[in-house]
Parts: C-alpha cells; structure tokens; sequence
C-alpha cells in the first residue's frame, strides 16, 4: 500500500515544484472517484428478495458486475437497477449475492494508505502533476498531457488486474 505522502515524493520528484496538503488530499480523492470503476475493487450485498419489489443497494455500490443464487449458481434472470443506482429488483424471488464494483474510501490524511492496488500508484501520481499544472489554468498544456497521461497509466494498470495469472495453460482470476 501507499500513501498521499508517497505520491507527494513522486509527484513533487517529476515536476521539480512542491505540492501543498491541501490540494494534494482534494486531488487525490477526486481521482479515487474519477478512476472507481478502473481500480476494480468489488464488494458484495447479500438479498432477500421477492420478485419485482425494490430493495437499496448498498452505499458505494456502483456496477453490478455478478449475482449468484444461494446455492452459487450464477442467476439467469433479469435484474433491474433504478436510475439513480439505489436500488434493484429482480425478475425471480430468492436470496442472491449482488458483486459490484465500488468507490474506494476516501482518504483523509497524508499518512493514510490509499485503497487501491499498488499498480496505480505511477497513474495517481501523473494525475496530481496535472491537477497542479492545471490549478491556475486549466488550459496549461503540460498539465492537459499529463492528465491523459494519467488516465492511460490507471486504464493499463486497470487493464493488468483484468487479465489474471496464467499458471500451466490455465487462466486463473484474481479476486479480492
């Protein structure tokens, strides 16, 4: 794990300027917004549910990406997520596990480890660059170049986590 305090050496390291805490903190849970659905972390919701009625989703909860049966199986019926993302319904009655991916926490200190895999952290720190090169005009070509350099980084790095282990042949799926 890493931490602000760690981007903040690598960040300050590239652009040869010193960052501030208090844009530094800002920056960086933007960025754990911005990227949610790239950092991969997932979390589960356990339902009972009858059929066609709506239940909350939990907080944080933004893409379902599996529901299961409550013997395991993957379920083959329709589900449906309300427009705001709240709540869902299903088309079967049942007790399903619902996977989504989810927001990381936000940090709140420079010593606080940030919630995402260590792969990130050469991405996260190109997008403080940015954010600082962009602070005082937000047509700076520097900091619009690195802030495509830093969404890139974060999708490869995304990309990485996506692809699993290969191990004899076999594809082996790395969960968390």
């Amino acid at each position: 794990m890493f931490t602000a305090q760690d981007l903040r050496v690598l960040a300050e390291a590239e652009i040869d300027d010193l960052l501030e805490d208090a844009d530094i903190i800002p920056n960086i849970n933007s960025a754990l917004i911005e990227f949610a659905d790239d950092y991969r972390l997932t979390a589960t919701q356990e339902m009972n549910a009858e059929a066609g009625k709506w239940y909350d989703r939990a907080d944080g909860h933004l893409a379902v990406v599996h529901v299961t049966c409550e013997d395991g199986r993957d379920y083959r019926g329709s589900f449906e997520i309300s427009h705001d993302g709240s709540k869902i319904r299903f088309e079967c009655s049942g007790k399903y596990t619902v996977t989504s991916i989810v927001a990381p926490e936000p940090i709140a200190a420079m010593d606080e480890p940030i919630p995402v895999h260590d792969v990130f952290k050469v991405g996260l720190s190109r997008y403080l660059q940015a954010c600082f090169k962009l602070k005082d005009n937000d047509q700076n070509e520097d900091g619009i170049r690195l802030k495509a350099e830093a969404m890139a980084l974060v999708r490869r790095a995304s990309s990485l986590l996506a692809q699993g282990d290969i191990r004899q042949g076999q594809r082996v799926v790395i969960k968390r």
